[in-house]
């Protein structure tokens, strides 16, 4: 299984869906871009795929820029709705606790 977040025209994190390896795959291949087609035309009559949203995979076992198996870590945070992604630094950024927050 794959996870995608649904990242707006303005970078911030909306929802993340999991997507079934049978369609995050091809010729039997993990692909990133095949995972993101298929959740665009899942999804290609809401608004956020209408106003310029994308798809953009992310990892359950990334946290702090560190993969909690010991593997590579993907785009320093796992993408949690109400966080951003930084397109400069290919990163997600989780949301702020506290408005206040810097």
């Amino acid at each position: 299984m794959a996870h995608y977040a649904w990242v707006d025209s303005n970078n911030n994190v909306v929802n993340v869906s999991v997507v079934k390896n049978e369609n995050n795959m091809k010729d039997g291949v993990e692909d990133t871009a095949t995972g993101a087609a298929y959740l665009a035309e899942v999804h290609k009559e809401k608004d956020f795929v209408k106003n310029g949203g994308t798809f953009i995979k992310t990892s359950i076992n990334t946290k702090n820029n560190q993969h909690s198996a010991g593997g590579t870590p993907l785009r320093g945070n796992y993408a949690q709705p109400g966080g951003t992604y930084d397109p400069v630094l290919d990163q997600f950024r989780n949301p702020k606790p506290f408005a206040s927050w810097t």
